[in-house]
């Protein structure tokens, strides 16, 4: 994939009884969608799903992996800064960005 307008892991369902569990309440679980505000270049999002003891744990995660890693002790330029969208638990949606808050604009 070339230059990607955003990816992320969103939780589509809301409403209770598609899940009926009171203990993790999987309707209010999290999502959120990252866009980059420049070119990523050629790559892929990857999808890990981290091992837990327990069903209340949010434990998957999507990142960005460049099609060609940078060379050991070598640098590369983070395809940062982005901005994306959340949605709380509480079903609000918040804005969220990677930029230190010191140096994000009005």
């Amino acid at each position: 994939m070339d230059n990607p307008k955003g990816f992320g892991l969103v939780q589509r369902d809301r409403d209770f009884r598609s899940y009926q569990d009171l203990e993790t309440h999987a309707e209010r679980r999290p999502s959120v969608w990252i866009v980059p505000r420049n070119d990523w270049g050629a790559g892929r999002v990857e999808l890990v799903e981290i091992p837990t003891n327990s069903d209340t744990n949010d434990n998957v995660v999507g990142f960005w992996v460049p099609e060609k890693p940078p060379k050991p002790g070598g640098r590369r330029r983070s395809p940062t800064p982005c901005t994306g969208t959340a949605t709380t638990r509480s079903g609000r949606r918040a804005a969220v960005s990677s930029r230190p808050a010191a140096t994000r604009g009005p």
